[in-house]
């Protein structure tokens, strides 16, 4: 789970609010919803992948690989908005990220 689930998911279940979880690692135990259908420009995917990457709490020695990622997956997810390409979700995020590197 998310470093944002670890901080406040109990706090924000006491105060009522429904927690749900996003796992990108086991989607099987994921929540199912995709943010990708909600993005309509650049700076939605910007957005989004500054929430996915959370530069905060990344490398902090080292802050060129949190940008590395961040363009990385927004030129994953322009490409995909841009060519209109299906399903638009973050499995085939991670598919086209595989096609080049297969072992990673």
């Amino acid at each position: 789970m998310g470093n944002l689930h670890r901080k406040y998911g109990a706090y924000l279940k006491k105060k009522g609010y429904r927690v749900q979880v996003a796992d990108f690692t086991h989607p099987e135990r994921s929540m199912h919803y995709n943010p990708m259908v909600s993005v309509r420009s650049t700076q939605d995917i910007l957005k989004l992948t500054t929430i996915l990457i959370d530069a905060d709490e990344g490398c902090k020695a080292d802050p060129y690989w949190d940008k590395s990622a961040e363009i990385l997956l927004s030129a994953i997810m322009g490409y995909m908005v841009e060519t209109k390409y299906t399903p638009c979700d973050f499995r085939s995020v991670l598919e086209l990220l595989r096609a080049k590197n297969p072992d990673s």
